[in-house]
């Protein structure tokens, strides 16, 4: 009797061993905020570091987009931040202290890079695979943030909070309940407070749009959450006293007139406010804020690395777009934003789930704006090149969301099919 023994081509083994580009944007996707920690916590070289690493995420980006057909597409908000780009640059012709935009603003200018390779990953990576990776870094968030409880106990912030904001909404969303309460636990003891407030308001943002509006729903559907993370607090709590205490004493000393808290606030709220009306609007151009408060007040501090900064910034991205960028700046940012909106809703309009974790997270961003520099945060440009990718990706697949169970997009449709909504 004669035993067949099946066999395996090489091309079959090669197939089954290769690994898949969008697995490789996974990594990559993961692998540009890890190496951000590294780069800003123990280099010398830190932006050197960091900008290589987005260059050859750039370049994969490219490769795999010119493969798929998708090149033109992916410039599109590239041109949208070009063009808010340029705003800046006119205004400089008339800044209030001159050469300070030609200084900052073309290494400033370099986040198109990040946008263009997130249209790769929002139109190569499906919901599913987005979902795994944003979980694995909440995972990352949570281990580091305990390695800097108990490794270096002396900095004054711990964690990534401007990344954990965005990371809150979405594990609400697909029920990682454990993650979730783990990683707000964390929140709670890092000193971020505009993070920790910024996370609040996109998981209860994300919670009106889902459930539109129907709190006692939302609250039913969540009981097992609220059991977890009352145990997680229980157990941790202990442990984490004096540092979850830290933060809430901060969170609870904000006085919006910042009247004897912080003189910096003070000095920038006041001034700010006034040169905005001296200047109709016009702008003073790209960080002369900072360039003119240096001059101003004679302040400066030398940060880890050795550069001697002097000045300070608005740290209030509605104030920045306002006063140092003017008319011409807000009417490019509005533009962009319009643009963006569309796109967010014909994903909403195709997986509400996922539609309402990214309103979520722009409640973060907006948030966020109020006391940082939003507009020099990597994770929101990454955030735009997402959705303009994704958003192609529902165009060009046609993904439906299956309404009987408000799952994620799961039904591929021929290419004469029409997607819900459309941006054109």
């Amino acid at each position: 009797m004669t035993e067949h023994i099946a066999t395996t081509s090489p091309s079959e083994v090669a197939g089954m061993l290769a690994i898949r580009p969008a697995s490789i944007l996974g990594f990559l996707w993961v692998g540009l905020y890890a190496v951000y920690v590294y780069a800003y916590n123990f280099t010398i070289m830190p932006n050197q570091i960091f900008w290589s690493y987005v260059l050859i995420f750039f370049i994969y980006s490219a490769i795999t987009l010119l493969k798929k057909k998708a090149l033109f597409e992916a410039l599109k908000p590239v041109v949208a931040y070009w063009i808010y780009l340029a705003a800046f640059y006119i205004v400089s012709y008339w800044e209030l202290v001159p050469g300070t935009s030609v200084r900052h603003l073309p290494f400033h200018s370099l986040e198109w890079l990040v946008i263009f390779a997130f249209f790769a990953i929002g139109y190569q990576l499906s919901v599913v695979k987005q979902c795994r990776v944003y979980v694995v870094m909440a995972k990352l968030i949570v281990l580091w943030t305990a390695l800097q409880f108990f490794l270096f106990p002396d900095v004054p912030r711990f964690g990534y909070g401007s990344l954990a904001m965005l990371l809150l909404p979405l594990l609400l969303a697909y029920r990682q309940f454990w993650t979730f309460a783990l990683l707000l636990l964390f929140m709670f003891g890092s000193a971020h407070v505009t993070p920790l407030v910024a996370g609040g308001a996109a998981s209860l943002v994300y919670l009106l749009v889902f459930y539109r509006f129907n709190l006692l729903e939302a609250v039913r559907q969540h009981l097992r959450l609220l059991v977890i993370f009352l145990f997680v607090m229980a157990a941790a709590l202990p442990v984490l006293w004096a540092k979850v205490v830290n933060t809430l004493n901060r969170l609870m000393s904000i006085d919006g007139s910042l009247v004897g808290q912080d003189w910096l606030r003070e000095y920038i709220i006041e001034n700010s406010w006034r040169m905005l009306v001296e200047t109709k609007g016009l702008g003073i151009g790209y960080m002369n804020f900072y360039a003119w408060s240096g001059l101003d007040t004679g302040y400066s501090h030398v940060t880890r690395t050795g550069s001697i900064i002097e000045g300070f910034n608005i740290h209030n991205t509605f104030m920045t777009w306002a006063l140092e960028g003017g008319v011409l700046v807000i009417l490019s940012v509005v533009f962009l934003g319009y643009l963006t909106s569309k796109r967010i809703r014909l994903i909403y309009k195709n997986d509400r789930k996922y539609g309402a974790v990214l309103v979520g997270m722009i409640a973060a961003f907006l948030v966020f704006a109020m006391a940082h520099q939003l507009h020099m945060l990597t994770q929101f440009w990454a955030f735009i090149g997402l959705v303009w990718g994704y958003s192609f990706r529902l165009q060009s697949e046609c993904l439906i969301t299956d309404s009987r169970t408000d799952l994620l997009p799961a039904v591929l449709l021929t290419q004469s099919c029409k997607v819900r909504g459309s941006f054109k």
